[in-house]
Order: structure tokens, then C-alpha cells, then sequence
């Protein structure tokens, strides 16, 4: 996961300990890597609906959101390796075209 400062990693299973056994819905407010759910082994707990993940962090939300639906993801990202791939392939065509006016 991503690091940084104020992380609750040396902390998550202590504070798993007073997680409750009988909750439904677990909410990581300050989610950062989310290793009070992880470490702390709240995903073990017998009955949990609903985990719900918040974090100021931008990019550490996308990546969580990414890993709640792996296929959509997945999907996702071969459509833009296409459009990437077609785009480097024009780039490269135009830039011999212009290499070879150019000689």
C-alpha cells in the first residue's frame, strides 16, 4: 500500500480490538492504506453488510474503488490501452512521415 505520514498500520490491531463483534456496516472515516479493516481483521467479523471507505487522499479512494469491482477495472483499462495503442501508432506514423520530408 501507500505510506505516509500518520498511518495507522502499527496501530490497526489494537484498534481492531474495540471494534465491536455485532456491527453491520464498518466505516473507515481517515481510511488512508485502510489498514485498521486489513491489519485489525474487521473483515473477519461475522456480519458485515456494508464497508464503506472515505480518505482525503484522492488517489488512494480511486485505488479502492478500482479494487471494489476488479472486472469493471479491468475492462476499463483494456479500453484505454487501445485508445493509448492507436494514438502511439498515428504519433509514430506522423513522426516517420515528417523524419523522411525532413531527409
Amino acid at each position: 500500500m501507500i505510506s505516509y505520514i500518520g498511518g495507522k498500520n502499527r496501530m490497526a490491531k489494537w484498534i481492531g480490538n474495540y471494534i465491536p463483534n455485532d456491527i453491520e456496516t464498518y466505516v473507515e472515516v481517515f481510511g488512508g492504506a485502510f489498514w485498521v479493516y486489513v491489519n485489525g481483521q474487521v473483515h473477519k467479523k461475522p456480519i458485515l453488510k456494508n464497508v464503506i471507505y472515505n480518505d482525503f487522499n484522492r488517489y488512494m479512494t480511486n485505488l479502492f474503488a478500482c479494487c471494489r469491482n476488479p472486472q469493471e477495472f479491468l475492462k476499463s483499462m483494456d479500453e484505454i490501452v487501445h485508445k493509448i495503442l492507436s494514438y502511439f501508432i498515428n504519433l509514430k506514423q506522423m513522426y516517420l512521415k515528417i523524419k523522411i520530408l525532413k531527409i
